[in-house]
C-alpha cells in the first residue's frame, strides 16, 4: 500500500506510529538498558569521534520528534481534506431548487390560431378558424393554458392593463369574435360572451408562447419526406402539382434520375406556400430560409441552395404547415378540372 494512502484509510494505527516514533528515544533507552549499562548515545558518539567528526550534543529527540510531528501533521491534514471532500459531495447531492418561472402574455391569439393552421383563411368554406378554436378553448377551460386579455373601461374604449382570464370563463357559451384573424383589429372585441352570463368582454388576447408551444409542440418533417407525402396524395387524383412533376421528369436525361426531379418539383410548389427550414452549410442549427429569396432544390428535396450561393441541407417543414399542403392538394384542380 503507498505510504500516502495508509493514513486516509486507516488514521488510528497512523495516530498510533506517529505516537510511537515520537516516544521511540525512550523505549529504546529502556531495552539498551536490559543489556548495557552504559548510555546509547556516548557509544555512538564515541565511535564517530574516532572517526574525526566533530559533533554537538546530541539527542535522539533531535530525529524522531520532528519526524513524528510531520508525520502527525500529515494525518491531521488527511483528516481535514476528508472533511472537505466529503462536505462538497454533500452540496453536489443536495437538489437543486428550480427556479420559479412565471408566465407571461408574450403571443398574440392570431400568431397562435395561423401557427396552428397557416391556411386558417384561405378558404372561408371550411370554417377551419372554429376547428381550432376548440382545440384553444378546450385547453384553456381545463387551464393548461393561460390566456390574458385587456378589459374596456368605459365607453371610450379605454383598456385596461392585462388580465389573466381565469379557466371557469371559458364556458360553451364563450367563443372568439375571430376580428384578430385580420391584423390592426387589436382594440376590438376578441371574445365578447353574451350578456347573460355576466361576464366581460376582453380584446387584445395573448398567451404564453412557451406553453402553447409546449402543448402543441413543433414537429419538423423532412423535405423529401413531405414531398414523398404530398406526391402520393396528388397522384392519385392527377392533381396538378403530379401532373407538373411528371411532365418534367420525361426528358432524357430526367428519366435517370426521375424520382428526384419529382419530389423537387414537389419541393418547390411546397415552398412557394409554407415557410421552409435548414441548416446553411456547414452549421449545423437550423433556421428558416428567407422566403423572398430565389434558390433551386437538389436531390430529393434536402437541399436548397440560394441565388447568393448560399446551400443549406436537411432541408425541413413544420408538420403543422404540411397540413394545410396536405388540404389543399386535395382540394385544388385536378385533371378533369379546368386549369
Amino acid at each position: 500500500m503507498h505510504l500516502l494512502v495508509f493514513p486516509k484509510k486507516h488514521p488510528y494505527w497512523w495516530f498510533c506510529l506517529c505516537m510511537a516514533i515520537i516516544g521511540f528515544p525512550q523505549w529504546f533507552q529502556s531495552v539498551w538498558s536490559l543489556f548495557r549499562t552504559d548510555a546509547p548515545i556516548p557509544i555512538i558518539r564515541d565511535w564517530l569521534k574516532t572517526m574525526h567528526m566533530p559533533l554537538p550534543e546530541f539527542s535522539g529527540y533531535w530525529v524522531t520528534v520532528p519526524l513524528g510531528l510531520m508525520m502527525f501533521g500529515l494525518l491531521l491534514y488527511e483528516l481535514r481534506l476528508q472533511r472537505v471532500v466529503a462536505t462538497s459531495i454533500h452540496r453536489v447531492n443536495e437538489p437543486i431548487q428550480p427556479t420559479t418561472y412565471i408566465p407571461r402574455p408574450d403571443w398574440p391569439i392570431r400568431e397562435l390560431f395561423f401557427y396552428l393552421r397557416p391556411d386558417l383563411v384561405d378558404d372561408h368554406k371550411n370554417n377551419l378558424w372554429e376547428k381550432v378554436s376548440l382545440e384553444i378553448r378546450d385547453n384553456l377551460s381545463i387551464g393548461r393554458l393561460q390566456i390574458w386579455g385587456r378589459r374596456r373601461v368605459d365607453l371610450q374604449r379605454t383598456r385596461s392593463n392585462f388580465s389573466l382570464i381565469p379557466p371557469e370563463y371559458w364556458k360553451p357559451e364563450v367563443d372568439f369574435t375571430y376580428w384578430f384573424l385580420e391584423k390592426g383589429h387589436e382594440h376590438a372585441y376578441h371574445v365578447n360572451p353574451p350578456t347573460k352570463l355576466g361576464l366581460p368582454g376582453y380584446s387584445d388576447l395573448h398567451v404564453n408562447k412557451a406553453q402553447a408551444l409546449e402543448i402543441w409542440g413543433t414537429e419538423f418533417i423532412r423535405m423529401s419526406d413531405a414531398a414523398t407525402k404530398i406526391y402520393s396524395i396528388a397522384r392519385p387524383l392527377r392533381q396538378h402539382w403530379a401532373i407538373s412533376a411528371e411532365d418534367n421528369a420525361k426528358g432524357f436525361l430526367s428519366m435517370l434520375f426521375r424520382d428526384k426531379v419529382i419530389l423537387s418539383t414537389i419541393a418547390e410548389r411546397i415552398a412557394e406556400r409554407i415557410p421552409i427550414f435548414g441548416e446553411p452549410s456547414p452549421s449545423i442549427v437550423r433556421e428558416l430560409i428567407d422566403g423572398s429569396s430565389r434558390g433551386t432544390f437538389s436531390g430529393k428535396g434536402d437541399v436548397y441552395k440560394t441565388e447568393d450561393g448560399t446551400l443549406f441541407k436537411n432541408v425541413s417543414v413544420r408538420s403543422a404547415d404540411l397540413e394545410s399542403i396536405i388540404s389543399y392538394v386535395q382540394t385544388s384542380l385536378t385533371a378533369n378540372d379546368q386549369i
